[in-house]
């Protein structure tokens, strides 16, 4: 359950949610030092910020390699579950949670979507035994999540398991009446996820598939352990420096925003905090004594450039351990022209931490689960999808393309071009490929490169048939366009 509850606190630091009892109890956050302190914005900030980075530039694209039938298939479900619209929110989500499940199901008798594809919370909705000599390969996988009944308003679990040979489903196990206003409310929920030895098998079927439907997609990868991280789960502490340095500023800010009178032998006279602006009234305590005085002391501050300074640099460090570059405006303004070369050079984390994190989503995750999936459904047989019929495909391959985080400026654009004609003048270089080359960096879809392609091949074939033949060069004594002959004395 240690994945589970860094997960949840992370959605509690996300959503900026009270801390909790335990870490300002009344020993430590007494009521005369104000209202509870609640985390600053900052696990929102790079959760969404890091999420938006992975899917920056537009949707990866899947495709199968040598299969037409099964690449349109494939771009049909993927349309169809609108994938392109959910990469985002679902990256957030996984960049709290640590490690999403996606699960591919079909129903016939659903003509919009009959391939769906659900994403579920791991391990609270979906939890896989693996092979403990290989843990990439998925054992069993379990569904199991609460739900409300939609005619009593009562809640229920869910649950169904899958291997490659059976899918078991059991029956609706209560959880809690209506009055319950949320799953995590459900009694012992938080402890057992509904787990429990009162269920009862509903029906044990074949897996017509013939392999589990289900994938993990981690957010970061750790060496050696099952499930992934998420972005600010080993942040937590840093976190709560910067936040509580700055509510103590704030409190001081507050305090000292007025000079504090000090009576010096002197009794104050006046009746409440003083007022602005009114009269101060004091009476000698000591006749004996020095005379009454009145003195307002004003805080010099001193301290505060040291305490903004601190947290500065933890909130380098903060970025810099969630993986993300902390980029600052004013140094951006003395990189000159603003080109690709420059955006990598100041988002180099980032774009480090992204690249680890679209390994995980496609080549990890989703490019072989598609695959499975498309053998899966194969095996059913007769699966179509907007009217397009799977045929038959056994572990196809599926790549997957990214694209570029920058679109490359009008100079980015100039120096691939200059360069690739250069390359070409040589004899380096292809006229085909080169006009490939900068047909796809002027970001031409896959379809225009083509006929661009097959363009400069008709224009090659064309010059080369309209061309005169050359002259025959196997007697030197033959005339020259229709002259004399040429003979070269020695």
């Amino acid at each position: 359950m240690g994945t589970l509850r860094q997960s949840w606190q992370s959605l509690d630091y996300y959503y900026m949610r009270p801390y909790p009892r335990h870490a300002f109890g009344s020993n430590q956050w007494p009521l005369d030092k104000g209202p509870l302190p609640t985390p600053l914005p900052f696990a929102q900030i790079l959760v969404d910020e890091g999420a938006e980075f992975v899917f920056r530039g537009g949707s990866p694209r899947f495709t199968v390699s040598e299969d037409e039938n099964a690449n349109d298939f494939l771009a049909a479900v993927i349309k169809a579950n609108g994938l392109e619209s959910r990469w985002v929110p679902l990256a957030k989500r996984n960049g709290n949670l640590g490690t999403i499940a996606v699960k591919w199901s079909y129903d016939g008798d659903n003509a919009d979507n009959p391939v769906r594809l659900s994403f579920l919370s791991v391990p609270e909705e979906c939890r896989v035994w693996v092979d403990p000599h290989d843990q990439t390969r998925i054992m069993m996988a379990r569904i199991q999540y609460p739900y409300r009944d939609a005619s009593n308003g009562d809640w229920y679990y869910f649950r169904e398991e899958w291997t490659d040979d059976q899918w078991v489903t059991y029956a609706p196990k209560y959880a809690g009446d209506a009055g319950v206003t949320d799953a995590s409310l459900l009694p012992d929920y938080a402890n057992t996820l509904g787990d429990g030895d009162d269920w009862v098998i509903e029906t044990t079927l074949t897996n017509d598939f013939g392999t589990i439907p289900v994938a993990l997609i981690k957010n970061r990868s750790v060496e050696g352990q099952l499930l992934g991280v998420g972005d600010v789960w080993n942040s937590y502490k840093l976190m709560d420096r910067i936040a509580l340095t700055m509510h103590g500023e704030d409190r001081a800010n507050q305090m000292h925003s007025e000079p504090i009178p000090v009576a010096v032998n002197a009794t104050l006279q006046n009746a409440g905090p003083l007022l602005p602006g009114e009269p101060i009234s004091v009476k000698n305590s000591d006749p004996n004594g020095a005379p009454a005085d009145m003195k307002l002391l004003e805080p010099s501050g001193n301290a505060r450039q040291y305490s903004h300074q601190s947290i500065d640099r933890w909130q380098e460090w903060l970025w810099a351990q969630c993986g993300m570059s902390l980029v600052d405006t004013d140094a951006v303004s003395n990189k000159g022209n603003m080109t690709r070369a420059v955006f990598e050079m100041l988002y180099s984390r980032t774009i480090a931490t992204s690249n680890h994190k679209r390994t995980a989503w496609g080549d990890g995750g989703l490019a072989p689960m598609f695959s499975r999936m498309l053998t899966g459904l194969s095996r059913v047989g007769g699966v179509a999808v907007n009217g397009i019929t799977l045929g038959t495909v056994e572990k196809p391959d599926v790549t997957v393309t990214w694209p570029d985080y920058f679109e490359a400026t009008d100079e980015d654009l100039k120096a691939v071009t200059d360069r690739t004609v250069g390359q070409v003048d040589a004899g380096m270089l292809s006229k085909d490929r080169g006009a490939r080359r900068i047909a796809m960096r002027e970001g031409h879809p896959p379809h225009e490169v083509e006929e661009i392609s097959q363009e400069v091949k008709d224009a090659e074939a064309k010059a080369e048939a309209a061309a005169p033949d050359p002259a025959p060069t196997d007697n030197l004594n033959a005339p020259l366009s229709g002259g004399a002959a040429v003979v070269e004395s020695v």
